[in-house]
């Protein structure tokens, strides 16, 4: 489908009359579209470039699952090592406040990563924000194996700092290795391609398990050598970044964003080995023509909000089953009581009880998302995973009491949940916000929809954390299991407004030859409407037998004062899953 572009005016424009400006136009218009089709049509499955940014894409994914595994077993070592009085009846536990912020200030960092970096990547280009958000990473991971102080509350302390900040470069991560795999990647192979980065998570808990058990089994005859151990693995975690770094500095721009964005024509087709094309050669800058917040939001509102919601939905479940799994096995009785091991050994049962889930569910969820995303689709996928981790955890809270004396079965219902988490909305909650938004907000969008999401992980640490420290203890983890429920089922609902992407063009989604902006009358007096040129409609405005844009009915700033926006949001979403 044809994508529509302004052709930028020459610095000296020439008389009034003079058929040139038309000319350059067009030429940079075919110019283009010759360098977009040359991305989308590629039928190469997996060439050197696209292994490059895949690597150096996914290296940031391995740290945050890489710290996601360590935080629950470390924070158990850490507190026995440096709270001797507390522990009286639960010696694996550290304070409460302590456990709290390790689990969730690199969460919030991350939280505000997404939204920083995201933003950063669109104004100031894809590949220098990336080396940014890499740098980070490695600098506070290796710092945060370097946590000193005199007392339990300065190393923790320490800690939080330096997980905080490598909260900020995993947050950055997000959109950043999204929007470039994705302006990369061909239309038959993006959705591939993109959840193969994602992927790069499973790396990180294999990754992650491996470490800890083999440090553990090392440190084992010496258990006062706990602070070696905790220190080393999570220094350890920035040896991914520092490889992929290297990945990252030779790859260029995405083409896409020196197209879409910049209007740089001429760098994209150099970098693609077409710059001899007569098309390429003829053709002048482009620019976008005024694009807001306002009309961003009047278009893609409901799509935001689908893609947001979903992920916060989902985080809330996932990461407070990952932060707190080891409770999870204590209480069904697959680990030992904490007082009948010394801190290594219950470091290296924890260890290993989450690598057997990670190999067991987690890392093939992953991969039957790569192997059947183009196939099955992305709205698809993550409507079964949704479906699937409401039944699997509706059973767990159904049957609490009778399943939690049957450990097999308990722990193969509560592996199936992560395994359709992550052949489901834990890889398709990433994919879709790099596909539906248009290239001058793409990592914007995909920041504001991970940081929701990382805002349910927050709500999740702390929530399962509270309930599961009611007074009775096995009530708190049936309570959870039932409140995990009813977030699973909200989430096929969110998904709702979410369009499909699969087989489409990023230009097609994204309709990046429109000026949003002429949707306001206010704020296009002074130039002629391009909507009267776009060759393709959507669900979410409407137009006149001329083509022209008349109203949005999905205005964000209309439909939450005006009682009729209902009628019209239902007959869009039918329009959309139909």
């Amino acid at each position: 489908m044809a994508t529509q572009y302004v052709a930028a005016p020459p610095a000296a424009g020439p008389p009034q009359g003079d058929e040139k400006p038309l000319k350059d136009h067009v030429s940079s218009k075919v110019a283009a579209q010759t360098i977009l089709r040359k991305i989308d049509e590629d039928e190469t499955f997996f060439s050197w470039k696209i292994i490059q940014t895949i690597i150096a894409a996914g290296g940031g994914f391995m740290v945050d699952a890489y710290d996601l595994f360590v935080i629950g077993l470390l924070t158990k070592l850490i507190g026995r090592i440096y709270y001797p009085d507390a522990l009286q009846y639960a010696p694996s536990d550290l304070p409460n406040r302590s456990n709290y912020a390790l689990a969730s200030v690199a969460l919030i960092g991350t939280l505000v990563g997404q939204l920083t970096f995201g933003h950063l990547a669109d104004l100031f280009g894809r590949k220098p924000v990336h080396i940014v958000t890499m740098v980070i990473i490695s600098i506070a991971a290796l710092c945060s194996g370097m946590s000193f102080g005199t007392t339990g509350d300065a190393v923790v302390g320490t800690l939080c700092m330096w997980r905080f900040l490598l909260g900020l470069g995993i947050g950055g991560i997000y959109p950043l290795s999204a929007t470039v795999m994705s302006e990369t990647a061909s239309t038959k192979y993006r959705g591939t391609y993109i959840s193969a980065v994602f992927a790069f998570q499973g790396f990180g808990f294999l990754l992650a398990g491996t470490v800890v058990i083999i440090l553990a089994a090392i440190w084992m005859p010496y258990p006062d050598a706990g602070d070696f151990l905790w220190r080393t693995a999570f220094a350890l975690a920035s040896v991914p970044p520092c490889i992929t770094l290297y990945y990252r500095m030779i790859i260029p721009e995405t083409e896409r964003y020196e197209v879409n964005v910049k209007g740089d024509i001429q760098t994209a087709a150099k970098q693609l080995g077409i710059d001899n094309d007569p098309t390429i050669i003829k053709a002048t800058g482009l620019k976008a023509k005024g694009h807001t917040w306002r009309s961003f939001l009047d278009l893609y509102g409901l799509p935001l909000m689908g893609c947001a919601f979903s992920w916060f939905l989902l985080d809330i479940a996932f990461y407070s089953q990952g932060l707190f799994q080891s409770d999870v096995f204590s209480i069904v009785g697959w680990l030992p009581a904490a007082y009948t091991m010394n801190a290594i050994e219950e470091t290296y049962r924890i260890a290993r009880a989450q690598l057997i889930i990670s190999l067991a569910s987690i890392i093939p969820g992953y991969w039957f998302t790569v192997a059947t995303i183009e196939i099955m689709g992305r709205t698809k996928i993550q409507y079964m995973g949704f479906f699937f981790m409401t039944l699997f955890m509706g059973i767990l809270a159904g049957l609490y009491d009778q399943l939690k004396g049957e450990v097999s079965n308990f722990i193969a219902l509560y592996a199936l949940t992560f395994f359709f988490s992550n052949w489901g909305p834990n890889s398709t909650t990433y994919v879709l916000p790099a596909e539906v938004f248009p290239s001058w907000f793409r990592a914007t969008a995909h920041g504001i929809c991970a940081a929701t999401g990382k805002a349910g992980a927050i709500v999740g640490s702390y929530g399962f954390g509270i309930l599961k420290d009611t007074p009775k203890h096995n009530a708190g983890l049936k309570t959870v299991l039932i409140v995990l429920t009813i977030v699973n089922a909200l989430g096929l609902l969110t998904t709702i407004p979410i369009p499909e992407t699969k087989g489409k063009t990023l230009e097609e989604l994204g309709r990046e030859g429109e000026d949003m902006s002429s949707m306001h009358t206010e704020e296009s007096q002074d130039e002629p409407s391009s909507a009267q040129n776009v060759s393709h409609t959507s669900p979410f405005k409407s137009t006149d037998p001329n083509g022209k844009v008349t109203s949005n009915h999905l205005k964000v700033s209309s439909f939450i004062l005006d009682a009729w926006a209902i009628r019209d949001i239902i007959t869009s979403v039918t329009q959309v899953t139909s």
